[in-house]
């Protein structure tokens, strides 16, 4: 497999799973093959047994950049490097701050208010690919990008931006709707040839549709390729058995897992003036913490990100908190968000496979080492509601100190109101804008407004005997999506 290659470069290789790596090793022990590998420890993780990349990192005395030059804002710099420094409500902090956290009472509202923001932002694109390469819509789960999916189509359908359409049947009683127009995401690789014609496509591809044949269901996909030579503009003729066979799903939205190693950095003016684009947005419920790390380190100028407080927090918490306002949901939302982080930070996957086997030279790989920054304790008492109460309690104290108001996005503005064209389309998928909330940091709020489980050693200590009132609830969440 290696031979006569002297030196095999490896990206990404953070997502190679160790019986691969093994495999890869013993191939390259014999045929002097030297390899190199990069990638991020803290990002996504390979999909099997075991990661090894970490460990194999810190044996070699390799090499790391220290130096981030893909954001281009000094805030969003600053909150990546709190995010990887396990300073997460810091991070999170960061993000609100400039009006990049949008905080919802529900996982609808969540959704609306970022279909809302993308309709805006994609205005005054100067073409489907630039668009495509600056403006992305990120999400933890399939479903939830199954459902931005098809509101991005059903918005672009009712004012008429999409051409001739075709449903396909796919395996799994799966329908596909596609239309001309639709922006599309290629998942099948096809090198040869078997289902397409014209240019190999690749799985993970992204494109645009241009034409569909009325008697055999194939269509033609363009996308944009950046090479050495600039930009050419790329196609390929997909077979009606390739989009049966699962090559093809919409594209507006993707999984975090298809966007590593995406740098969405294109921009445009919108027809009011305003300079838009190199933006991601993040659903970002349901995400652990490489994956929030990704999400939130494509872009190269903004990064919003979209929760509903109801799809983050459980029966135990409504019943310690009590029905959130708008006033506290900013700080609920980045409590519960700070303490998944915190909850998802290691994995046994994180322990490499060679640990496990018991060889002698890892043996003081007993467990994952905990990241930078990371506050462990062994308290039997310190449970995750004890770290959402402490969460909370940063966020207030944090708020307190924070002097003159942050200027609303030009999406969700003062009083909860969506402003442009989002709030018009939004109302016409489902959800008005009307209760997309607006934080304004640097608000002062007397104690008395603060949550109760802000309060003093008297009151905590109260709080304490309620939640062990209630331990015995069920941890169920509450998920109201947009359908």
């Amino acid at each position: 497999m290696l031979r006569g290659i002297d030196v095999l470069v490896i990206d990404e290789g953070n997502l190679t799973e160790d019986r691969a790596r093994a495999r890869l090793y013993r191939q390259a022990a014999r045929t002097g093959t030297r390899i190199i590998e990069i990638g991020d420890a803290r990002q996504l993780r390979g999909v099997g047994v075991g990661s090894l990349f970490a460990h194999v990192h810190d044996l070699a005395g390799g090499a790391e950049l220290t130096d981030n030059r893909r954001q281009a804002n000094e805030d969003e710099r600053a909150a990546i490097t709190a995010w990887r420094d396990a300073r997460y409500a810091e991070a999170l902090g960061i993000w609100t701050a400039n009006t990049r956290l949008v905080a919802t009472e529900t996982a609808a509202d969540a959704t609306a208010a970022m279909l809302a923001t993308w309709w805006d932002q994609r205005r005054g694109a100067p073409d489907p690919h630039t668009q495509m390469r600056g403006l992305l819509m990120l999400a933890a789960t399939n479903d939830q990008v199954r459902r931005l999916n098809q509101a991005a189509q059903t918005m672009r359908l009712h004012h008429d931006e999409l051409g001739p359409g075709r449903t396909y049947q796919l395996a799994g009683s799966h329908d596909l709707r596609l239309h001309v127009g639709d922006h599309i995401l290629l998942r099948r690789n096809d090198r040869a040839g078997e289902h397409t014609h014209g240019t190999p496509v690749l799985n993970g591809y992204r494109g645009v549709v241009t034409e569909i044949d009325d008697h055999d269901g194939s269509l033609t996909v363009t996308w944009r390729d950046h090479g050495a030579d600039g930009a050419t503009l790329r196609a390929a003729r997909l077979s009606a058995e390739y989009i049966a066979l699962g090559g093809v799903d919409l594209g507006y939205a993707i999984t975090v897992h298809k966007a590593e190693g995406l740098t969405v950095g294109e921009r445009w003016t919108t027809p009011d003036g305003h300079l838009v684009g190199g933006t991601v947005l993040f659903h970002i419920a349901g995400a652990d913490n490489p994956a929030v790390h990704v999400a939130t380190s494509r872009h190269t100028h903004a990064v919003y990100l979209f929760a509903g407080r109801d799809e983050l927090e459980t029966h135990e918490d409504l019943r310690l908190l009590g029905k959130a306002t708008a006033a506290d949901r900013i700080d609920r939302v980045i409590a519960k968000l700070a303490d998944h982080a915190h909850s998802t930070e290691l994995h046994r996957d994180d322990l490499p496979v060679v640990a496990e086997l018991g060889h002698p030279e890892f043996a003081h790989l007993t467990r994952p080492a905990p990241r930078p920054g990371r506050i462990t304790t062994n308290d039997p008492a310190d449970t995750g509601t004890d770290r959402t109460q402490r969460a909370h309690a940063a966020a207030a104290r944090r708020r307190e100190h924070q002097h003159g108001p942050v200027h609303s996005s030009r999406v969700v503005g003062r009083g909860g109101r969506c402003r442009g064209a989002g709030q018009r389309v939004t109302r016409e998928v489902r959800h008005g804008c009307s209760r997309v909330p607006y934080w304004r940091a640097g608000v002062r709020r007397r104690a008395d407004d603060v949550p109760a489980a802000l309060g003093g050693a008297a009151r905590a200590a109260a709080l304490d005997r309620r939640r062990r009132r209630v331990l015995d609830l069920p941890d169920r969440r509450l998920f109201t999506f947009l359908v």
